[in-house]
């Protein structure tokens, strides 16, 4: 029976050592990972002000493209207005 007891110890203390071998792996792919996480964090955040500049950018060509449009819209009903006028 002791031996049996001794089996078991061993048996356990075996499995104890590879749970904790794995929980300093996994310790240290949670450091590696909030590391790139960060990284990432930081280089988003690089970005947000060109991010800002090419969305000022994009909202002044929108507004530009559509005066150009409405222009465009009341030049072609005044082109279309003179036509029918010239026709009576």
């Amino acid at each position: 029976m002791f031996c049996r007891i001794n089996e078991n110890y061993e048996l356990l203390k075996t499995r104890r050592q590879m749970i904790l071998r794995s929980k300093e792996g996994l310790e240290l792919d949670v450091k590696e990972q909030t590391a790139v996480n960060r990284a990432h964090v930081a280089n988003m955040n690089s970005l947000k002000p060109e991010m800002k500049r090419l969305n000022k950018l994009r909202d002044t060509y929108k507004k530009s493209v559509q005066l150009l449009f409405l222009y465009c819209k009341h030049f072609d009903w005044f082109v279309a207005s003179v036509k029918l006028g010239d026709k009576q």
